[in-house]
């Protein structure tokens, strides 16, 4: 059976996310925008479980941001050096340390098609095949920055209901056996769909769980588990031909 089509209606896609925060964030003075995951599940009709991502052109952007929610209440859940993730009238923002120009450049930097969307609460942005691939429940590769955060991504994804074809997952598998096995695992700390919440958080609240010491084993458990996805796909290809 096929999957529902996405419907894209863009002024209810921008009254509801400039109705979530755009609309303050920008009587404020702050230039940003919104993309990824909570975008994703938003047109698929999902709970908007995922935290919803800010983006800035600049940390000059990124510093107002941070200075207008905390004077407003926000309270910081962590600080890293690639942003900090705050709760905010009930909700969870990740306000992000990646900065580009604008919304496409953002999104061109994400791993996975279906998650390429943005909006800056004036217009919506996404792929040329984010739509059909959302439809689909396809799990594409756009680009690999972090192969491990990738890898972490896969695996929710598929809790979610997406799948990999063997030609995608043989990608990500090619990126993760380059990875020197003698470096940090730093899945552990892989936040966010912009993929780039890497590195020991610098937490700024207090009552939080020491870091987790990572044992050498783990790398060696998600090439198991890639290769049962690998085998998974593989199996589904030969069963329908």
């Amino acid at each position: 059976m096929a999957n529902k089509p996405i419907n894209v209606n863009k002024t209810l896609t921008l009254v509801y996310f400039n109705n979530l925060i755009l609309n303050e964030l920008k009587k404020n003075g702050i230039n940003c925008w919104i993309a990824g995951g909570v975008l994703r599940d938003y047109f698929t009709e999902q709970p908007l479980k995922s935290d919803c991502d800010i983006f800035f052109p600049n940390v000059t952007e990124f510093d107002k941001a941070k200075k207008y929610l905390l004077s407003k209440g926000a309270k910081t859940i962590w600080e890293s050096l690639n942003g900090m993730k705050v709760t905010y009238k009930g909700n969870t923002y990740d306000l992000i340390k990646i900065f580009r120009a604008n919304p496409m450049e953002t999104i061109a930097r994400f791993d996975f098609t279906i998650s390429m969307l943005a909006t800056d609460g004036n217009d919506l942005y996404y792929g040329n095949n984010t739509l059909k691939h959302l439809q689909d429940r396809k799990l594409v590769i756009n680009t690999i920055i972090n192969p491990l955060s990738t890898l972490k991504r896969v695996l929710k994804h598929y809790r979610k209901g997406y799948t990999m074809s063997a030609e995608e997952t043989k990608k990500l598998y090619s990126e993760l056996n380059n990875l020197p096995f003698n470096e940090t695992d730093d899945l552990l700390n892989a936040n966010g769909s912009s993929g780039q919440g890497m590195g020991q958080p610098n937490v700024t609240t207090e009552n939080v769980a020491p870091p987790v010491v990572k044992p050498d084993y783990l790398k060696y458990g998600m090439f198991g588990v890639l290769a049962l996805l690998v085998g998974f796909a593989i199996f589904k290809k030969n069963k329908t031909e």
